[in-house]
Parts: structure tokens; C-alpha cells; sequence
């Protein structure tokens, strides 16, 4: 869960500082960065991917600890697809 927070907060500062920082260049400066405005899009679209995988290892940590591993990855297969999603994610990460 702190992992989701941080990249709320995350996301939600960083939205916030680019679009006061475009604000600031196109009414005081009369000046527009297009480039910045392609660099807010990809910021958002990495955040977004960020939340993503924290929502997944969130997800991968419930099913891999205590009574619900046990009543879950019971056979052999399960235990092994367990270890193949957990390797992908960490391969991915």
C-alpha cells in the first residue's frame, strides 16, 4: 500500500508542477515549450505504468503469503506457475 501511495503522490506533484510550470511560460514569458508538453504526456504515461506494477506485486504478495498460498498453490503446477509469474515480474520491474 505504501508503494501505491508513493506513486499517487508521486503522480499528483509531478502533474501538478509541469502544468504550473507550462502556465508560467506561456502567460508570463509569452513563450510555449512544445516539448514539455510531450515530456508531461510520457511523465504521465511512466506514472501510470509505475501504479501499474505496484498494483500487481501488490496483488503477487496477498497470493504468495500465509494461509492463502497454502490454500491456493497447493499442487505442483500451481507452484510452479506461481514461481514463472513472480520470476516475470521481477524480470519486468
Amino acid at each position: 500500500m505504501l508503494c501505491c501511495t508513493g506513486v499517487g503522490i508521486f503522480l499528483g506533484s509531478f502533474y501538478r508542477g509541469i502544468s504550473l510550470t507550462l502556465r508560467t511560460f506561456q502567460e508570463v514569458f509569452m513563450f510555449q515549450f512544445d516539448w514539455l508538453i510531450d515530456l508531461h504526456i510520457v511523465f504521465i504515461i511512466v506514472g501510470s505504468v509505475m501504479g501499474a506494477f505496484s498494483l500487481i506485486l501488490l496483488l503477487v504478495g496477498f497470493l504468495a503469503t500465509g494461509a492463502t498460498r497454502e490454500r491456493i498453490y497447493r499442487g505442483f503446477k500451481s507452484r510452479i506457475g506461481g514461481r514463472v509469474s513472480c520470476a516475470f515480474i521481477l524480470l519486468f520491474k
